[in-house]
């Protein structure tokens, strides 16, 4: 079971997975029926290749509840850790229905640590990228990647990362975050499936995060307005900044 999200380093693993022999499923997500570029990318990618392909839809009519269970029952402390999670909890439970027990995912890509401060950083030089990298190993990847990784653990799945392994990390020792979209974004991993990133549509086009595809931000935004959960009382800055905030608080 491949956790497909239509980007590029999920569709990349699920290649790998499939060139060395295994039978690939895929699973992916969307909310509330609302298709999104990359649940329909990876439909299409699934069509193509010929996996059996499943589909979440994510309950979005009570995000009030769903905030709460975020923070009180999984102890998400971050904007990005709920925006992730929320919808992998599904993602997760559907993939426990149909009987896997290990899943594969394309979490914590290794050129990005666990900071912005560290990205910044990682763009620099090929030295301070190796401190980078080194810092991500050490804290175990991201808070959220983490988060997700334990999550599925409890549900009985051994959520694996790949493309946070070390081994990875020798394979595509060099390739620093600011060259990574040269000639065309994240090359380092399509060259190695380039007929296959080509064949599915995906050899030119630019991914972004996945909360930020699925506008995710955006059913947690109305939440702001309720005084119950948004106690501290935000009012200023943008919607992101203030569910940040809300989100520490």
């Amino acid at each position: 079971m491949v956790f497909l999200s239509g980007g590029t380093d999920s569709s990349f693993i699920a290649f790998a997975a499939q060139a060395v022999g295994k039978t690939v499923e895929s699973i992916t997500f969307r909310m509330s029926n609302c298709d999104t570029p990359d649940s329909i990318q990876a439909e299409k990618t699934a069509q193509i290749m010929g996996w059996k392909h499943h589909l979440v839809d994510v309950p979005t009519d009570d995000m009030n509840s769903a905030y709460l269970q975020m923070v009180r029952g999984y102890k998400c402390g971050r904007k990005t850790e709920i925006e992730c999670l929320y919808p992998m909890i599904f993602v997760i439970e559907k993939a426990r229905q149909l009987g896997f027990k290990q899943a594969l995912t394309g979490l914590d890509q290794y050129v990005y640590a666990d900071s912005r401060n560290w990205r910044i950083l990682a763009a620099n030089s090929e030295s301070d990228f190796e401190d980078a990298k080194q810092a991500s190993l050490d804290a175990g990847g991201t808070h959220a990647g983490r988060l997700i990784t334990e999550t599925a653990r409890k549900s009985g799945i051994e959520l694996s990362r790949p493309l946070f392994e070390r081994e990875l990390l020798g394979i595509f020792a060099g390739v620093l975050p600011k060259d990574s979209d040269k000639p065309y974004p994240k090359h380092h991993f399509k060259n190695v499936y380039y007929s296959q990133f080509e064949k599915c549509g995906m050899l030119k086009t630019a991914g972004a995060n996945l909360q930020k595809v699925a506008n995710i931000e955006s059913y947690f935004a109305p939440l702001l307005d309720d005084a119950e959960v948004n106690i501290g009382n935000f009012k200023t800055g943008d919607i992101t900044s203030r569910l940040s905030r809300l989100a520490r608080s």
